[in-house]
């Protein structure tokens, strides 16, 4: 008789330490599922600023506007500045939608070839 009662509580104490056990490692994996979506929500937010050095033959408002409506629209482009001026566009992109390369090869594309300034 004792064999089977000590029997029976060790059985229920296996029970109750395998379900402690499941319940953390799905509290665990529920913790790194939302650390994922934080993740992947910092990166949606994240937002990096570049200047480029636009090339001589930007000379007039119709070019900034060229580039504004083409650049503009891209894919991850969040902001443009175009300056005649100064002959220089800042433009504020998301890093997890394009990139700089992407960019310059865009400024190209539609004839106004462009060097990053270093900040």
């Amino acid at each position: 008789m004792k064999k089977i009662f000590v029997s029976t509580i060790i059985a229920m104490m296996a029970m109750v330490c395998s379900e402690n056990i499941a319940t953390a490692a799905e509290t665990q994996g529920q913790a790194a599922e939302i650390s994922n979506v934080a993740q992947k929500k910092e990166m949606k937010n994240k937002k990096e600023t570049k200047v480029l050095k636009l090339s001589a033959n930007i000379h007039c408002k119709d070019c900034a506007k060229k580039i504004q409506e083409n650049i503009g629209f891209e894919k991850g482009v969040v902001g443009l500045e175009v300056s005649v001026e100064e002959r220089t566009a800042t433009i504020t992109y998301n890093p997890a939608k394009t990139d700089v390369v992407t960019l310059l090869a865009a400024m190209r594309k539609i004839g106004f070839p462009a060097t990053i300034i270093e900040q």
